[in-house]
């Protein structure tokens, strides 16, 4: 398990591994990821997904889990990872921790030895957009009628 300080708080963030650690985690933060449910219509076998494919990192303060992200770090032919969900349960948002939970998934892409990341985000959630800005993403081109994809270089 990884430790890190945020101004005010200590997290911790632990690698689930299982399909049913996964499974529990995003029904947790269901609230927080929009459309998922539009997208995924069997909960089980995304999970199970994300438990062969991806990495699902999850972040801890005092022992509960205040926020998670599901990323791929193995496309070995283009060298991009993906952030596929990040979430940050409402109670511990702009605390720095969000930014902290970020940083640890590009962290493990470049050890993964990727050297970009990409995500997908809604034209309509101002605030994401803001924070991956933040974090040096730039638009990359449309995804969909709703969705952006944004992207960076990571340096090694």
């Amino acid at each position: 398990m990884l430790t890190a300080h945020s101004s005010q708080l200590t997290a911790a963030y632990c690698l689930l591994s299982t399909s049913s650690e996964i499974k529990d985690t995003l029904l947790q933060f269901i609230n927080y990821l929009p459309g998922l449910e539009e997208r995924v219509k069997d909960i089980n076998a995304y999970s199970e997904k994300l438990s062969r494919n991806a990495r699902v990192l999850c972040q801890y303060v005092n022992d509960k889990c205040t926020g998670f992200c599901a990323y791929y770090a193995n496309d070995m032919n283009t060298k991009t990872g993906y952030i596929t969900q990040i979430a940050i349960h409402e109670d511990f948002r702009r605390q720095g921790l969000g930014r902290r939970l970020i940083r640890e998934c590009i962290d493990d892409m470049k050890r993964s030895g990727m050297n970009r990341v990409r995500l997908e985000v809604r034209k309509d959630n101002d605030g994401a957009i803001a924070f991956y800005k933040s974090e040096g993403l730039a638009f990359e081109s449309e995804a969909s009628p709703e969705s952006f994809y944004m992207a960076k270089i990571l340096n090694q």
